[in-house]
């Protein structure tokens, strides 16, 4: 069996530095695209929101989430993925900081609506960004713990949804997101560093 060599074992430990970088953020924005579903009812009392209004809070950011996917890959070939993985990051945790201070409904749309475009700009550039940061024989472990990630963050956000409303109010279903974003800062240099040489 033949060693690996230095740079080879530096590569790869940058590598999965990488992954759980952009990992988290498909955490975030797993979670942030399913906890609402389960303290919807917590949000339309607050607001005494109409069944128009509730449906929107729900569909802003699916609609605008998957509408935009494929213009922010477009953007991010034109104006480099670091800028637009690293804006789609800060943009995502301030909508989230912003939608728990809503003062009305409509305004809990914008800011999803926000969350959603924030969520597009990593989501387009995240496959690529692990793409060029594996070494071509380890890329499938590294786009599987990825993708699989994100399913996780789907299936848990339901439950960590309940939870959280019903322990500490709607609100934090959305500012649970600026910390963890935040903690992440130092840690999506890296991922952007991935991002120049995805670029």
């Amino acid at each position: 069996m033949v060693a690996a060599s230095p740079d080879y074992t530096l590569r790869l430990r940058y590598a999965w530095r990488v992954c759980s970088v952009t990992s988290l953020g498909l955490v975030l924005i797993g979670i942030a695209g399913s906890t609402l579903n389960v303290a919807l009812p917590a949000v339309v009392r607050h607001f005494h929101a109409t069944p128009f209004e509730a449906s929107w809070i729900l569909l802003a950011f699916l609609l605008v989430n998957t509408a935009s996917l494929v213009f922010f890959g477009r953007v991010a070939d034109l104006l480099g993925r670091r800028e637009v993985y690293l804006a789609g990051f800060a943009l995502f945790t301030l909508a989230s900081l912003l939608a728990g201070l809503s003062p009305d409904v409509w305004f809990l749309v914008a800011m999803r609506v926000v969350q959603a475009i924030g969520s597009a700009m990593i989501l387009a550039n995240g496959t690529v960004i692990i793409t060029a940061a594996f070494p071509p024989d380890r890329l499938s472990q590294g786009m599987g713990v990825y993708i699989g990630t994100l399913s996780v963050a789907q299936l848990a956000g339901p439950t960590v949804g309940g939870l959280i409303a019903e322990a500490a109010g709607w609100q934090w279903i959305f500012w649970v997101n600026v910390p963890a974003g935040d903690r992440a800062g130092v840690g999506r240099v890296h991922a952007a560093q991935g991002a120049e040489r995805a670029a």
